[in-house]
This record gives structure tokens, sequence and C-alpha cells, in this order.
């Protein structure tokens, strides 16, 4: 018995030792697990890394596995990649140029997961991810902007983040994606000069996403995103366009968020497609300009039903979906949104404005020439619409106290000719932005922080 105990220490210590370094094709087989790793692990170009099926690996917390060459799984069942103690280990680096699969792996308690760096010919299939920082991360270190990763047939649940892409494109599908505390898929990547799209093109379809923070928050990816169930989260979709991003979204069913069913983070429209959001008031399920100015409108077609997806999971019930008047996401801008025609006579002169108006593209304010109009402190007027003064004298638009107002904000204005205004007392008078056909002529704009304003936000 004493010799037997010495002979399994010796195993141990040699394992630790063997396997703690770059090395060359090697094997780690089933009969040896655990296998206990005590730094980090490299597997060079154009080197194998064999895995028995049903191995347990273990790392110390401040290691990792660094793979320039390939992985391959022997016979069936799952590889289990994991950490020796409660503390996380690094994850599992892939930096490769080799065309291969990474399959059957069981990847848990690492900071990252998997990370794919300019892994263009790397897919992802047939994995269990969970309890990870991030489950997956997409990203490039050589500048090349057209990767596409497939990552599909996936079990990617209870970590921060489930699929993270960053500067690099995805074909996200048929994954379960559950339980991912804040994000269950984020495509990311900025802008690429004068605030246009890069070259990276994701797919999202037929996925199954539970549970998250935000089902899938994209930003300047040219995006195809169709078919996905999107259960129990607290905002479904949220988006923010860039200058030139191609988005093609239909079909998706959205059910059960307990804030928004789509967040539009972009001052452009954007179209939603066709789209399932479980319940009739579909109007509030959206956040757009309606609710914050900012924010461009949502066009989209509530369907009365489900649409069919391409995925195997059962689908969880839905909780009741309710609308928050206001969410990080979509914080309350405190302007009144107008979206119908509107007139203010001289008769009821002088008239006192206490909550700031937007006129939507679809409204005309019309106002009766000699009528003069006052503002609270810090409140202000903006026009998307038009602004017409009834008359041929000035309307007199001021500050209702001693405090300045902000003015009046002409943005993206379909109007042709500003006239007949009045304009004091505002931080700024008159404010045209992204407003490039609108003529400003005729006015009197008078003991304002600045008179005229002309700037975009396009």
């Amino acid at each position: 018995m004493y010799f037997k105990l010495i002979s399994q220490a010796l195993l141990v210590l040699l394992i630790l030792i063997t396997f703690n370094a770059t090395a060359e094709n090697i094997h780690w087989r089933s009969i040896d697990s655990p296998i206990l790793i005590d730094a980090d692990v490299v597997i060079p170009a154009g080197d194998t890394l064999t895995i028995d099926a049903g191995t347990v690996i273990q790392f110390l917390s401040d290691k990792s596995l660094n793979v320039e060459g390939k992985i391959e799984i022997v016979d069936e069942g799952l590889v289990t990649l994991t950490s020796m103690s409660d503390e996380k280990w690094l994850g599992l680096n892939i930096d490769s140029k080799e065309v291969f699969v990474i399959s059957n792996l069981h990847i848990s308690n690492a900071v990252t997961g998997l990370k794919l760096i300019s892994s263009p010919n790397v897919a992802v299939s047939n994995n269990l991810i969970e309890n990870n920082g991030t489950g997956i991360s997409l990203t490039v270190d050589d500048g090349v902007r057209s990767n596409v990763n497939a990552i599909t047939d996936n079990d990617i649940r209870n970590n921060v983040t489930g699929i993270s892409a960053r500067s690099t494109g995805a074909d996200i599908q048929r994954n379960l994606i559950l339980n991912n505390t804040s994000v269950g898929i984020s495509l990311s990547g900025g802008s690429c000069g004068g605030g246009s799209a890069c070259g990276w093109r994701s797919n999202v379809q037929d996925n199954l996403i539970v549970g998250s923070e935000t089902g899938i928050n994209i930003f300047g990816h040219q995006l195809v995103m169709n078919n996905n169930d999107i259960y129990n989260s607290t905002i479904g979709i949220s988006n923010r366009n860039l200058n030139n991003t191609s988005y093609n979204v239909t079909n998706n069913n959205i059910v059960g968020w307990s804030a928004f069913a789509y967040v539009n983070q972009s001052p452009d429209n954007v179209d939603l497609g066709s789209v399932w959001l479980g319940q009739p008031e579909s109007e509030q399920s959206i956040c757009d300009v309606e609710d914050n100015i900012n924010r461009g409108r949502v066009l989209f077609a509530a369907s009365s039903s489900a649409f069919p997806t391409n995925h195997n999971y059962d689908l969880p019930s839905a909780i009741a979906s309710e609308t928050q008047n206001s969410h990080p996401s979509c914080p309350d801008d405190g302007y009144q949104y107008v979206s119908t025609d509107m007139s203010w006579s001289n008769t009821e002169s002088p008239i006192t404005i206490t909550e700031s108006l937007f006129i939507a593209s679809s409204a005309t304010l019309t106002v009766e020439a000699g009528t003069e109009i006052l503002f609270n402190a810090g409140i202000g007027l903006m026009v998307e619409g038009s602004l017409i003064v009834a008359g041929q004298s000035y309307t007199h638009f001021a500050a209702a106290q001693d405090e300045q107002w902000q003015g009046i904000t002409f943005k993206r204005s379909v109007q042709e000719v500003i006239t007949n205004l009045h304009i004091s007392n505002a931080v700024t008078g008159l404010k045209l932005t992204s407003s490039p056909n609108v003529a400003v002529s005729n006015n009197l704009i008078e003991n304002n922080g600045t008179g005229i304003s002309l700037t975009v936000d396009d």
C-alpha cells in the first residue's frame, strides 16, 4: 500500500512537469485524469493537442491553454477544462491559421472560457461552456475585418457574457444561450472614421436566448438576424447602428422582456422587420424617438403569433412583459412627444410652457403672430416637423423667469424656411442640427448665450 501511494504521487508530479510548457504533439489520456496544470501550456503552430474524451484537465487560477496549432478530441464524450479551485483560470486561447472544429469541450470557471484570436478557419460546435466571465470571445489582432467564425449548436450558460464578437464577424446559429447575466450575444467594434461601419459582418439565426439583462447587444456590425427566440431578458435587443450599416432583421420572437423588447441606441431610424412581441401592446414595447428624442424611430410590423425557429430546445415559460417608463438604456429625456398637429392662439397669450416639447416629423406647430410663449428654466422646444408663424409679425419665445430656457432646436427638420421668430434669453436661441435644407430669414434673435448654432448629429 505504501509503495502504491508513492507511485500515485509520482504520477501526479510527472503529469505536472510534462504538460506545463511549450510542447510539440502531445496526447492527454483519460487514464491519467485528472491532469493538473500549474503553468501556461502552448501548442505551437503545426502541432496537435490530442485529448481522450472523458479526460478532466484542471488549471491553476492564473494559467491558460494556448493553441497555435489545433486540438483533436478522441472518441465520444466531453473533455473537461476547468480550474483546480474556486478561483478562475484564464481559459483556452486559440490563435491559429489551421482549419479545424473545436467540439466536445466542457469549459468552466475561466475568465474567458474560449477565446479565438485572428483564427478565421476555426469553428466552434457542440460544446458546453458555463460559469465563466465570458463564454466565447472572438477578436482580431491583425486588422483583418473579413473573418467570420461559425459558432453553432453550443450550450452556453451561466456566464456573465455568453458570446462576444469584437471587431470581427460571427455566424451564430442554433445555440442555447441561457442565463448569461449581462449579455447573451454582444457584437461590437466601433467605427472606421466618420462614424461609418467597418467591414465585419455577422449572422445571428435560430438561437434560443434566455434570461440576460440584454439578450442581444449590437454596435456597428453589418448584420443579418432572423428567427431567434429571445425570452425573459430585461432588454430583448439593444442596437446602435453606424453610417452605412446593412441591417437585415426580421421574424424574431422577443418575449417576456421586463423593460423593452427593443432599444434603438442610434439617432438613425432602424427597421426591426416583422416581430412577435408576445402581447398586443406593441408600441410600448419599443424604445425610440417617442421615448427619447436622441433616438431614431423603430419601424416594425407586430405579428399576431410567434415565428417558427430552427432549433431543438424547449421554450421556457415567458414572464409577464412590462414596459418601464425609464431604464438606463432608455433614459427619460423630459420631452413630451407631439405626433399630431397643434396650434397656439394669440387669445391664449402669454402661454407658459412647463415641459419640453418635441414636434415629430408628422406634426406641425402653428403659432398665431403676436403670441408670447414663455418657457420655464431649462425647458426647450425641438422641431423635427414644422413650426409655422401664422401672420406677418413676430411671435416671441422667451424665458418665463430670469433664468434661461434652452431655446428652439430644429433637428433633421422637414421645414424649408424659419421666419418671424423673436427668440430671447435662451442658452442657444436657435439651433439647427442636421437640417441642411432649412433657411433662416427675417427673425429677431437677441440676448441669448448663443444666437444661432449650426451642428450635425449624423
